[in-house]
């Protein structure tokens, strides 16, 4: 249940924390080219700066993402330094970007889903209901599902092509895993533990 705890730290602490130095930036100028007031905002400007941040951070931290998937998804005991030498050996630096497109495209969703509707069915709420527990838990639960349903394909996508990183399997780019996908396994494949997602980001 814990393996690859150290690699998913490594990854957390890294990522978000640029995603957050990163966040205010990118809203300002985002702000600038809607030509928006100052101090106005919109679900369109949460949900695009929110996601290109994290997408940015994501792609300069691709590395941790390809080794904690191959250490989780291994059945033997691996180390980082093993999974690392093995992609270094089989594919080089290239092989730490695998899945990377898939991987901002799935992170550029969650944020701007999460962010943006959260937002917005809090207003909603709040309006109908007042500002209480229930308007903030409400928000919580449609921005939680709403992430979880953009966002379980590009994590089955993005997973295969970690997986592959240092083996003979090898996909081509995101439209060959995806068609890949549905071809063999059908259309459902692409929502492989979305219940699970969705319970975690609830909880």
């Amino acid at each position: 249940l814990w393996k690859g705890l150290v690699p998913a730290l490594v990854r957390q602490v890294s990522y978000h924390s640029f995603t957050f130095v990163l966040y205010e930036p990118i809203r300002d100028v985002v702000s600038t080219l809607l030509a928006m007031e100052p101090g106005q905002t919109t679900y369109l400007l949460r949900l695009v700066s929110a996601g290109t941040s994290a997408a940015i951070a994501i792609a300069l931290f691709n590395p941790t993402e390809v080794i904690k998937t191959q250490i989780q998804s291994s059945s033997a005991t691996l180390t980082m330094r093993e999974v690392a030498s093995k992609v270094w050996k089989k594919d080089g630096a290239k092989g730490f970007w695998a899945g990377v497109r898939p991987n901002v495209v799935r992170t550029f969703l969650v944020n701007g889903a999460e962010i943006g509707t959260y937002d917005e069915s809090k207003l909603v709420l709040i309006e109908s209901a007042g500002d209480g527990l229930f308007a903030h838990v409400g928000a919580s639960f449609v921005a939680g599902l709403a992430s979880a349903c953009v966002s379980t394909p590009a994590d089955v996508v993005k997973t295969r092509f970690m997986n592959a990183a240092g083996s003979e399997q090898a996909y081509r780019g995101i439209v060959h895993t995806l068609c890949s996908i549905l071809r063999l396994e059908g259309f459902l494949a692409l929502y492989k533990g979305f219940t699970l997602i969705v319970c975690r980001k609830l909880i």
